[in-house]
């Protein structure tokens, strides 16, 4: 039974270049396996296709031409529809309608989903319906509630194959969530190792991490209003110790917060 990938991708030319090189014995096995495979989405699919936020799109011209597109939304905007089915919402763009009319001759797609953070790469062949503004029931699948964009057509891709890639040579990309989520977790850690040598008490700590500024104390339900905006205020200065924390990777011990240390501690 095949693979459903390599059926697609090893044509006669590819397996004879295979085999000029060197590597046909390794991929020829791909081509007898006890059952057909990746050619259903699994949860390890279904997950990572739902966790990206973009993707490239190839389609070919009736001249013969290939086009990449890049495809970009919300996190999880491509919908996994069921296990053989995959789909997103096309809203309006430059109006150049390049991809749309490649598929209107030729409905075949490949798809790359990228994780740069984590070197990984899903490859995925598969054949695209294109669903118009009227198909009111497939769109409601496909759109995302809170993205404020017109959606112009749905694409609804069956999925023929899929095969994921090897990490050699993808380059680590990360968006500014990803680094200020990082800097966030670091600058947490670095703030409760350092809780010695800064002078706060656990409470303080804790409730400097766990919340906003502005609703520092608000989880603090026995806090008077003093207190609470006592609170506050030492939140903000947390916040000035955190940019200097992000700017310098280690917090100064300026007068400013020396007097904060002996403020949590009380005279």
């Amino acid at each position: 039974m095949p693979h459903h990938f390599a059926e697609i991708a090893f044509t006669p030319m590819v397996k004879k270049v295979q085999e000029d090189l060197g590597s046909r014995a390794s991929y020829a096995r791909m081509e007898h396996l006890p059952h057909a495979v990746n050619c259903r989405l699994t949860d390890a699919e279904a997950g990572f296709i739902a966790a990206r936020n973009s993707l490239y799109m190839a389609t070919v011209s009736e001249t013969g031409w290939p086009y990449i597109q890049h495809r970009g939304g919300p996190t999880g905007f491509v919908r996994v529809l069921d296990a053989g089915t995959i789909g997103f919402a096309d809203y309006r763009g430059n109006r150049q309608y390049v991809s749309v009319g490649n598929l209107m001759t030729d409905d075949r797609v490949s798809l790359f989903f990228m994780d740069y953070p984590n070197k990984t790469r899903l490859k995925l062949f598969g054949r695209v319906k294109i669903v118009g503004s009227d198909d009111e029931v497939v769109l409601s699948r496909l759109e995302m509630p809170d993205y404020r964009a017109r959606i112009e057509r749905g694409f609804v891709i069956t999925v023929a194959g899929f095969d994921w890639n090897c990490p050699q040579h993808i380059t680590e990309r990360f968006t500014p969530d990803e680094v200020r989520a990082a800097a966030l977790l670091r600058n947490r850690r670095h703030l409760r190792g350092a809780r010695g040598g800064l002078g706060f008490s656990e409470r303080t700590i804790a409730a400097l991490l766990g919340h906003a500024a502005r609703g520092v104390t608000q989880r603090y339900i026995h806090i008077d209003e003093a207190l609470r905006f006592a609170a506050d205020m030492v939140a903000g200065e947390i916040a000035a110790i955190l940019d200097q924390i992000e700017r310098t990777g280690r917090p100064s011990r300026s007068e400013h917060e020396v007097g904060l240390v002996r403020a949590d501690r009380g005279p």
